[in-house]
């Protein structure tokens, strides 16, 4: 049920499996103030960088994270959620989690 819900929340973007990871880690890096390089993201999902670059430029598609070059060392290129990424990971989780107080209540 929650994979429908994230699904459908979404919208087109695929966020499943490495590309949700990827989301997560991009929403703690901005919850605590720290920068995440496209291979830090990639390493983080467990994939390989060729194809953690390729999730990155979906995400940049669906307008959920945007790269730029690090300014310290322009060979890396530093990943942030976008405000929209960040407001729908936040809403997201606000009904996630609205879902589960009310399945909870209703359990007991």
């Amino acid at each position: 049920q929650v994979r429908r819900m994230r699904k459908s929340h979404f919208g087109g973007a695929a966020l499943t499996g490495p590309t949700w990871d990827m989301m997560l880690d991009l929403m703690l890096a901005k919850a605590h103030d720290r920068e995440l390089s496209a291979s830090d993201l990639a390493t983080g999902a467990g994939v390989p960088s060729s194809s953690g670059l390729r999730m990155i430029g979906a995400l940049e598609t669906h307008g959920l994270a945007k790269r730029s070059i690090d300014a310290r060392d322009r060979r890396r290129s530093i990943v942030r959620l976008t405000e929209s990424g960040a407001e729908r990971m936040a809403t997201y989780f606000e009904i996630v989690g609205a879902a589960w107080s009310d399945g909870q209540t209703r359990a007991a």
